[in-house]
Parts: C-alpha cells; sequence; structure tokens
C-alpha cells in the first residue's frame, strides 16, 4: 500500500536524466495552482529520494517556499521498473 510521506523539498533529489524541461512561466503557473488549490499531486520518489514525477511540482513548491511537500516513495519498484516508469511518464509527456 502507498502511503503520502511529507518531506522538505531540499532533500528531494532531481533525477539527473530527466528529459523535460520546465520554464519559469510554466513553473509559475504550476506554483499559482498549488496556491489556489493546495499540493493535490504527490511527488513520486524513490527509495533514494530521487524525484521519478513531479519535477514542476518540486520546482514550485521551492519557487513557494514551503516546508513540506506529499511525496509518495515507490518501494513497491525494483530499480529496473522504476527506471522503466520514468522512461514511459517522460515519453508520455513529450506527446
Amino acid at each position: 500500500m502507498m502511503h503520502i510521506i511529507l518531506k522538505d523539498p531540499s532533500c528531494l533529489k532531481p533525477y539527473a536524466r530527466n528529459a523535460r524541461k520546465h520554464s519559469a512561466k510554466i513553473i509559475s503557473q504550476i506554483a499559482a495552482s498549488i496556491q489556489q488549490f493546495g499540493f493535490n499531486n504527490p511527488i513520486l520518489i524513490d527509495p533514494d529520494l530521487t524525484i521519478v514525477a513531479g519535477h514542476g511540482r518540486w520546482e514550485a513548491a521551492k519557487k513557494l517556499k514551503l516546508k513540506e511537500v506529499p511525496t509518495i516513495r515507490l518501494d513497491h519498484l525494483s530499480e529496473v521498473e522504476i527506471l522503466a516508469y520514468k522512461n514511459i511518464f517522460t515519453k508520455t509527456k513529450k506527446s
């Protein structure tokens, strides 16, 4: 069962090979959405606290100086499965 874990954004690490880069405008839009509606979509992280999905939300949280963000740690996936998920998620976002 997955649980939401609150984490300090400064302890999370971006995935170095993340293909998707967010512009300052997009980060500002995500930040505005978080301010208006709340942080409703957790950041997915691996056991080493590397971001699997949610880089834009992480950047927006830093911009807003949030002390905690909701995360889901993908402990139920192997390293190979996490890598496959990252690749699929990135390809889907490019479409």
